[in-house]
C-alpha cells in the first residue's frame, strides 16, 4: 500500500478490513501447521530429488509458498498502518476524508 496519504476513508477502512483478515490468517494453528507441513515435505522432496529438473520444480513451489505468506503479512502490515492513519484522521491530526 503505497502513498496512504491520498487514500480516501473508505480505502484505508478497506485496507483495514483486509490486514484484520491476513491476521486471522497468520495466527490460524490450522493455517501455520498446513503451511509448515508443506513446506517441509517440500524440502524433503527436493532434498531426495533425483534430476535438475525435479529440484527446479520443487524450488519454484517453495517459492511461491514463500511469496503467498510473504504477501499475506504485507496485507497485515497495510492493515496495520491504514488503522493507525484512520486514528490520526479521527483525532483531526490529517483531514483528507472522502478525499483521493
Amino acid at each position: 500500500m503505497t502513498d496512504r496519504i491520498r487514500m480516501t476513508d473508505a480505502e484505508l477502512f478497506e485496507a483495514a478490513a483486509r490486514g484484520a483478515q491476513a491476521r486471522v490468517l497468520l495466527d490460524s494453528p490450522l493455517f501455520k501447521e498446513a503451511a509448515g507441513k508443506l513446506e517441509r515435505r517440500l524440502i524433503t522432496t527436493w532434498r531426495s530429488a533425483t534430476t535438475l529438473d525435479e529440484r527446479e520444480q520443487i524450488h519454484a513451489r517453495l517459492s511461491a509458498l514463500t511469496t503467498i505468506i510473504a504477501d499475506i503479512r504485507q496485507y497485515f502490515d497495510d492493515g496495520e498502518a491504514a488503522s493507525a492513519m484512520l486514528a490520526k484522521r479521527s483525532d483531526g491530526t490529517a483531514s483528507t476524508k472522502g478525499s483521493a
